[in-house]
């Protein structure tokens, strides 16, 4: 549906390159935080239509439900549940301009509970109602035609 999400916050692996774990003799290194991470981030992306917890995205980091959280927010600059609205809302806004699935079907498709849901969502990380953001890019679609 949306393949090619964009990671809100993240720049690909420099972003994580930025999680550390703690070696034995006290030095640090990124290997095992950051490939947990990277982990998670797609497994976000390969299942952003079905619901997910912050305890299934940490057993998919293989670290605790608060050392993942800590360090989910710490390389992306969004909680983890916050991470997945925001490409959630991403994925709708390019099939929104699409104009071609209604907001209740798009709100369903994306694990949304509800339109209502959905709605709440888009409007807090946009600023404007999904049907508004519809309108407002299929009339544009049109003028540059």
């Amino acid at each position: 549906m949306c393949d090619d999400l964009q990671h809100s916050g993240s720049s690909g692996g420099s972003e994580t390159s930025t999680h550390r774990a703690d070696r034995d003799d006290g030095t640090r290194t990124r290997s095992a935080n950051s490939a947990g991470l990277d982990r998670a981030v797609a497994y976000i992306e390969a299942h952003h239509g079905q619901r997910c917890s912050l305890d299934t995205l940490a057993s998919v980091a293989g670290l605790s439900r608060f050392h993942f959280a800590r360090q989910f927010r710490r390389a992306t600059g969004y909680s983890p549940m916050e991470y997945v609205a925001r490409q959630r809302v991403e994925c709708g806004k390019r099939m929104l301009a699409n104009g071609n699935t209604s907001v209740c079907e798009l709100a369903l498709s994306l694990g949304f509970y509800d339109q209502s849901h959905f709605s709440r969502v888009f409007r807090r990380i946009t600023g404007s109602s999904p049907r508004a953001y519809a309108r407002s890019h299929s009339a544009a679609a049109s003028r540059d035609r």
